[in-house]
């Protein structure tokens, strides 16, 4: 097996306030459970991601690499790794992306007391597609 099968993004993050899980990109990305803007910041989460599902469709032809192959170990990475999976079935469909991301995130059953991070990971995708689709304009 490849050492460096994919860009790792070895991050995660809790509110102080709450204590969700979330990835606070952006410049004023809030806490999506209770809206506390945080001082800290992954201002590149965004630019890295897109990068790490580039990496992946360049390498492999697809934005996803199999569970057998790799598993996500931190937060960043996990939502990354979900991102990938919605960018694969996304380029069999097309249309328009960000309600396949919503309808695609629905079938997620088991958000339990995260259901925050639904629309947050949609947020997210929709950041991420915005990269993606420059870098490979008419593949997606």
């Amino acid at each position: 097996m490849v050492s460096e099968i994919t860009l790792r993004i070895p991050y995660s993050h809790t509110c102080p306030k709450c204590g969700a899980y979330y990835i606070p990109y952006g410049k004023d990305v809030p806490c999506p459970r209770c809206g506390l803007v945080e001082e800290e910041r992954f201002e590149d989460f965004i630019s890295k991601a897109a990068l790490a599902l580039l990496y992946n469709y360049a390498n492999y032809g697809s934005f996803s690499i199999p569970p057998e192959d790799w598993s996500p170990v931190t937060l960043s990475e996990y939502i990354v790794h979900v991102v990938s999976v919605l960018f694969d079935y996304y380029k069999q469909r097309k249309g328009d992306f960000e309600k396949f991301a919503e309808e695609f995130l629905d079938l997620f059953e088991e958000w339990g007391e995260h259901s925050y991070l639904k629309k947050h990971i949609k947020d997210i995708a929709l950041e991420v597609y915005k990269v993606v689709s420059k870098n490979l304009s008419g593949e997606i």
